[in-house]
């Protein structure tokens, strides 16, 4: 579950369990018209992403389906694209809008059409597709399989690019640096690795430290810091350049880590977040902000930075959005975001010119 806004930080999307999402403003934590439903079956909203042009808005379901909607009129473009026969793990759009990516526990990679909602490309996996991360060149898409493999395919040529091998369990993260030159990964067999994304090498790794599954990878903005966060209850910053951890493990949580995040507007800070504990980090000394504990109200599934870098939103089981300010770790004067009878089931990452493996 990952929680975010649109491109220019005005909207908050939502996915409920309820067969409905949900469009907040991001400042007066209002819902945005009526809600957007779809009728008919129990299919829930499992990932989300916004095109990077924030106009339209992409949810993959369990039944396998897509809907694309406008944002401006509340209304699904076209019929549901059908094609998956499993949920869909992830869904990301192209950078430069024209392609849909998704993966499916069918252990397919399906490339849509955004202005036809034709399939262009359908490529076997043999288990589950965990994530998808376009280059941010738009030109090649990669996935993280259960499989223990990444994959890079090319966009324009249909084909299978570079498989790489090196993972020795599931692969459930995995995300482009912001210059496209690296690809990182990280598995169930509780290592990182870097890749040349251009040649398929391994770059750097595997970086060991974890003690258990990681659960995300996050580039900073510059690209040369790497923030994971593990079951083990750890987090982990690593240089990039050198492959070597530079800070942590940070404790704190005492529980399994569920998401640490990098913010394209706050370079200094990350923010992480396990079911009872929301922090604040400083990413270049590891020192936790003098509020650094946030205080939760139940359950904790998603953070997510606004796009000031100054405030962020927790949302998990209490059926709220909470929106905090990084300077004082106070919860802020925005009112929360009510979700009425149902808790957040998915959200959906602020794009930053890759989703960073959104699920």
């Amino acid at each position: 579950i990952s929680i975010p806004f649109s491109p220019d930080g005005t909207f908050i999307a939502t996915g409920l369990s309820n067969a409905t999402i949900r469009l907040w403003g991001a400042k007066t934590g209002q819902q945005i018209r009526e809600p957007l439903e779809w009728r008919g079956n129990e299919s829930n909203s499992t990932a989300l992403a916004y095109s990077h042009d924030g106009q339209c808005l992409v949810s993959g379901h369990n039944d396998g389906t897509l809907r694309v909607w406008d944002i401006s009129t509340h209304q699904m473009v076209k019929d549901p694209l059908k094609g998956h026969f499993g949920q869909v793990r992830a869904v990301q759009y192209s950078p430069d809008g024209a392609f849909i990516a998704s993966g499916s526990e069918d252990r397919i990679l399906k490339l849509w059409s955004v202005s036809t909602g034709n399939i262009i490309d359908i490529v076997g996996h043999t288990k589950a597709v965990n994530s998808v991360s376009f280059s941010p060149s738009g030109k090649r898409v990669a996935t993280a399989c259960d499989d223990w493999l990444v994959r890079i395919y090319d966009v324009d040529q249909h084909d299978l690019i570079i498989e790489l091998r090196g993972h020795w369990a599931p692969v459930q993260c995995i995300q482009y640096s912001p210059d496209g030159l690296t690809v990182a990964s990280a598995s169930n067999d509780c290592t990182i690795r870097l890749w040349n994304a251009s040649t398929g090498d391994l770059a750097m790794g595997p970086l060991y430290g974890h003690g258990y599954h990681i659960s995300t990878l996050s580039f900073s903005h510059d690209g040369q810091k790497l923030v994971t966060s593990s079951v083990d209850h750890t987090i982990r910053v690593w240089d990039v350049a050198l492959g070597e951890c530079i800070l942590g493990p940070l404790y704190g949580h005492n529980e399994p880590v569920i998401s640490a995040v990098t913010s394209y507007e706050n370079e200094a800070h990350f923010i992480s977040c396990s079911r009872s504990r929301v922090y604040i980090w400083n990413i270049h000394d590891g020192a936790p902000t003098k509020s650094n504990r946030l205080r939760t109200y139940d359950t904790v599934r998603a953070v997510a930075w606004f796009s000031d870098g100054q405030h962020f939103a927790s949302a998990g089981d209490d059926c709220f959005i909470r929106i905090w300010d990084t300077q004082t770790g106070q919860e802020s004067s925005m009112r929360p975001l009510v979700f009425h009878e149902k808790n957040v089931h998915a959200s959906v990452r602020m794009s930053q010119g890759m989703s960073k493996g959104s699920r």
